[in-house]
Order: C-alpha cells, then sequence, then structure tokens
C-alpha cells in the first residue's frame, strides 16, 4: 500500500461513492476553507484501487506547515490495519515535507492490551497515592512517590535489558535528593503501611511513564483517558458508601481540579511523551511540587523554608543537566 496525490476530479469521484462521505471530506469544504486562507491537498491510500483517501488543509507558518485532515479519513475504520497503516504512512509523507505535525481529527478510542495496561496503571497510581495520603503524611507519600524514575532505571535494565547509563542514575539519585529535601522539615518516621503504600505508587507510576511510552499516536490519549474513567470506577464505590454531603462549591473546586489540575496537564504529558523517553518525562514531572510552594507564596504570602529551596534549586539543576547533557556525555564516555 502506498500514497499519492490525487487530482480534484479523483477524490469527488472517490468522496461521493465512500460509505462515510461527509462535506467536510469534500471538495466543496476545500475551496470553502480555501476563502480563510488555508491551502488544500487530496491524498489517495492504496495499491491497485483507492482503498482510503483524505482532504489535508494546512497553512504556513514561519518556515513550517502545520496541517490536519478534517473529521478523519475517508477509510473503513473497521479495520485497524488499513487505518494504522494509512496514518503512519500520510505522517512520514508530511514530515519530509517540513510539517511540524499532521493532526487527524476524528479518530476512535483505541482499546488494546497497550492502552489498557497503561490506563489500568494510571488509575493503581491515583488509587495508591490517596491510599498512601491517608495512611501517612503527604509529605512522605508525594517523596517516596516520586521514586518513578529509580523504577524506571530498575525495570529498563531487567525487563527490556537496557544498560544503566551514569547520567541516569546520578540524576535521578540528586532528583531524589532534592525531593527529600524539599519536604525534610515535614518528614516524619513511622507510618509504615503507608510508606509502603507510596512506594508502591511510584513502582506503579514508573510503570505507568513505561507503557504509555508504547503505545503510539491515538492510542496514547486512549490510554489516559481509560485510566481517568477506570479511576472514577474504583472510586464510585466509596462514594456511594460514605453518602459525602454534596454541595455546589465543592463540585466547582473539583471540577475546576479535575480540568486544570489533571485534564489539561495529561494532555500536554501525552502530547510530551510522543518526544520524551519515560525517563525524561518522570524526572521534569518531578518539578510538580516544588511549584506548590511558589503558588502559596504567590497567593498567601507563606515563604518556603531553607531546605525547600535548597532541595528545589537541586532538583531543578539536576532535571536541567541530564536533559541537556546526560546523552552527550555518555556518548563522551562511549
Amino acid at each position: 500500500m502506498f500514497i499519492r496525490e490525487m487530482s480534484i476530479d479523483e477524490f469527488k469521484n472517490f468522496a461521493n461513492t465512500h460509505f462515510i462521505g461527509n462535506f467536510h471530506e469534500s471538495v466543496n469544504y476545500a475551496l470553502l476553507k480555501a476563502e480563510e486562507g488555508y491551502e488544500y491537498e487530496f491524498i489517495s491510500y492504496g495499491a491497485d484501487e483507492v482503498v482510503g483517501a483524505a482532504l489535508i488543509l494546512h497553512k504556513k507558518i514561519g518556515n513550517v506547515y502545520f496541517g490536519y485532515s478534517p473529521r478523519g479519513f475517508l477509510i473503513d475504520y473497521s479495520n485497524e490495519y488499513l487505518l494504522e497503516d494509512f496514518t503512519k504512512k500520510i505522517k512520514e509523507y508530511y514530515k519530509k515535507r517540513n510539517f511540524a505535525f499532521i493532526k487527524i481529527k476524528g479518530y476512535k478510542i483505541s482499546i488494546n492490551r497497550r492502552t489498557l495496561t497503561a490506563g489500568i496503571l494510571m488509575s493503581l497510581v491515583y488509587t495508591a497515592f490517596v491510599g498512601a495520603n491517608k495512611l501517612t503524611t503527604a509529605a512522605n507519600a508525594i517523596v517516596l512517590q516520586f521514586t518513578a524514575p529509580l523504577f524506571i532505571v530498575i525495570f529498563s535494565a531487567i525487563f527490556f535489558k537496557q544498560k544503566i547509563k551514569r547520567a541516569d542514575i546520578t540524576a535521578v539519585l540528586c532528583t531524589m535528593i532534592g525531593i527529600s529535601m524539599f519536604f525534610f522539615d515535614k518528614l516524619e518516621g513511622g507510618y509504615l503501611t503507608g510508606n509502603l503504600v507510596a512506594i508502591l505508587a511510584g513502582a506503579l507510576m514508573g510503570g505507568m511513564y513505561m507503557a504509555i511510552a508504547k503505545t503510539d499516536g491515538a492510542e496514547r490519549f486512549s490510554a489516559i483517558l481509560i485510566g481517568q474513567l477506570s479511576a472514577f470506577l474504583i472510586g464510585l464505590p466509596f462514594i456511594i458508601a460514605t453518602k459525602p454531603e454534596i454541595s455546589a462549591l465543592p463540585v466547582l473546586y473539583i471540577v475546576i481540579l479535575g480540568v486544570l489540575q489533571l485534564g489539561i496537564p495529561y494532555i500536554l504529558y501525552g502530547m510530551a511523551s510522543e518526544y520524551c523517553p519515560p525517563l525524561a518525562c518522570s524526572l521534569l514531572g518531578a518539578v510538580e511540587p516544588l511549584l506548590n510552594p511558589i503558588w502559596v507564596l504567590i497567593f498567601d504570602g507563606e515563604r518556603p523554608g531553607i531546605y525547600a529551596l535548597i532541595g528545589g534549586v537541586m532538583v531543578v539543576v539536576s532535571v536541567t543537566l541530564w536533559c541537556a547533557f546526560g546523552n552527550k556525555v555518555e556518548e563522551k564516555n562511549a
């Protein structure tokens, strides 16, 4: 199977006879968008006969084209192989032409072993972290959950036979020490069960990062959606059992948290994970708890302590140096 550009007449004939033909994948829609400043192309997919086609709309910003296919392709969506192969080939085709990305609108939710594994791990991370907060202090739970980068290094060596790099180990240890110093004055002894659950949350988070990295394209966001829905289903029986009082203000706060703290960040994470390896995502994620005192300082005037400042600087410097020089150091030593 291969792709090629189609003429207007070829695309019109194919779109008019295709069983999911629609206005957004038509010549008329292309001409309409052209009046708004878009350029358009028609792409076919097939071998001896055309089995799929797409209208591609794009604009040039600077030296880069940004394009998308409105409402998806004209193809049999029940045939996963054709859909995945067409998507892969069309992305490769446009990357060679200096397109920053090709966004495919209207994809369906993908449920398979990869997305289920990543989604279930994500929901278990939430469950373990919430449980840890109930069984130990919040500081202990946060610090121990951020053992995730260490577990990524361990899992990579055990399950994928990857060589452990000194730069990775150094960055992970410095980040963990920095996080510990950040909460140094709040860490407490005891709470064995809660601390173990928090470490479990770190291991699950490490596995989640690695599982997400194994997904591709629409699968990545399908996995995130499955994770969020699974976490809701896990928590629902507890809501029913405890019968909490529900009022407008707490519900509003929950909606805000759902959108700003989880919804948008996970969309950004899904986009970033296409380009960043699991360890990079987990180390950059360690910056998250450092931002808490900044917001508190801005809105409440509370100043962070000296240990928090030292720990925060240590994490930021460690992650920055690792991102900038980690691979270069290993290549030089090799």
